[in-house]
């Protein structure tokens, strides 16, 4: 299906390759193709955790929402996300649509759907060398779900959408030594480098004579890191009662009772291991 797309908003989006305003240029270049309400984009290599590529919506308070929802969804919701859980690599860009009622997992659903009531959503996925590009356009339960007829039309422009994004995350990893996202915790960190952080603090830890688990390490070590309950949560596989019990025993060890006292505790500790942190 030929889809034609707004000259000006095409050069837009090319003139803000590799620069913040890329993810505005890029909501507006398909503003005439979908009526949507928030749109993120996450680059996917290999086995890491995703790399934020863009995190915004149709208004100030929807871009907010999307950057809220996007450190959840990097600190560990993507694990259980359905659309990512597909075979690699894709040999063309595949669409489709879902809406939230479709998903089975009722906690990730409860957070990224109906706590921000997002209902419906259409998905880009598409491959270029060997990076994953994941492009999500939402629209809030007022509006219907999206059709078929949309989906075709996202389909004539997919290879054009995803030769864009794979263009800007290069640009953006030359000119940042890492893609970033503004509100995001731990922003100047990819994916790979967020999970050698939780481990090297994990182990600087568990070098403290307080006799902390494994596990309750990992959890306070998410904490420092600024990591949400939900965020620990999905990333290792334990349940949100799981992590506030871990996290309770560790504060008890500690003789600490607020996540205040637990960054002032490990500040010495946090310093310490710079040096070892700072090569990541």
């Amino acid at each position: 299906m030929s889809v034609s797309l707004d000259a000006d908003r095409v050069g837009g989006v090319i003139a803000a390759l590799g620069s913040p305003r890329f993810g505005s240029q890029y909501v507006e270049l398909f503003s005439d193709v979908l009526a949507f309400d928030q749109c993120t984009v996450f680059a996917f290599r290999a086995a890491q955790p995703p790399d934020p590529v863009v995190l915004e919506g149709r208004s100030a308070q929807m871009r907010e929402l999307a950057q809220a929802l996007g450190r959840e969804y990097v600190s560990g919701g993507f694990k259980q996300d359905p659309n990512v859980l597909r075979e690699h690599p894709l040999d063309r860009p595949t669409v489709h649509c879902l809406s939230a009622t479709e998903l089975t997992n009722r906690v990730y659903r409860l957070r990224f759907y109906d706590e921000p009531s997002l209902a419906h959503e259409l998905v880009v996925l598409g491959q270029s060398d060997d990076v994953l590009f994941y492009s999500s356009f939402y629209r809030t339960d007022r509006r219907a779900r999206f059709c078929k007829s949309e989906v075709d039309q996202m389909n004539g422009i997919a290879r054009f959408a995803v030769n864009v994004l794979h263009r800007h995350f290069e640009l953006m990893g030359k000119n940042s030594g890492g893609l970033s996202s503004p509100g995001l915790s731990c922003q100047s960190l990819t994916g790979e480098r967020r999970q050698r952080m939780l481990r090297h603090l994990k182990d600087a830890l568990l070098s403290q004579p307080y006799l902390l688990s494994p596990r309750e390490a990992e959890v306070c070590a998410g904490i420092i890191l600024g990591y949400t309950t939900l965020g620990i949560s999905l990333n290792f596989g334990i349940s949100v009662s799981t992590v506030a019990t871990h996290r309770k025993r560790a504060y008890r060890k500690l003789g600490i009772s607020s996540q205040n006292e637990l960054f002032s505790r490990y500040f010495q500790v946090v310093t310490q291991h710079q040096a070892s942190l700072a090569p990541i």
